[in-house]
């Protein structure tokens, strides 16, 4: 029956979205991880720190419904990664005509980001010991 949720003998939930959840949480914190990293080390230009700032950007709206995990490290964790992701793209546009500012934004803005895929969602990441 489309819509309906059922309860596996371990207690967790089965749906039509509910196995998907953890891969869309893994794949935005990847592009999180990713974007911040291409974009903090600056080897590839401004079409590497764009692709890097789109990266985190669409890390923010693949993570956005695990925003209020009751377990997470930092309780605003969403909020920055997407202040991170909006603050490196206001840098790249600063960094346009004042080098040093821009570079300073887009530095902090992946610093947040990065910060924000690390220490946020660890807890919230359905991680299990078994035998436990």
């Amino acid at each position: 029956m489309a819509g309906s949720n059922s309860t596996s003998r371990d207690g967790s939930a089965h749906g039509d979205s509910a196995a998907l959840a953890p891969a869309a949480l893994l794949a935005g914190l990847a592009f999180g991880l990713a974007g911040a990293c291409v974009t903090l080390i600056g080897f590839f230009g401004l079409a590497g720190s764009l692709s890097g700032a789109g990266a985190m950007v669409l890390a923010a709206m693949l993570v956005a419904p695990y925003d209020r995990h009751p377990t997470a490290v930092i309780t605003a964790w969403w909020q920055v990664l997407v202040g991170g992701a909006m603050l490196t793209l206001v840098g790249i546009a600063v960094g346009l005509g004042l080098t040093a500012l821009g570079g300073f934004l887009v530095a902090t803005g992946s610093i947040l980001v990065l910060a924000a895929c690390i220490l946020g969602p660890i807890a919230a990441l359905p991680l299990r010991i078994r035998g436990a």
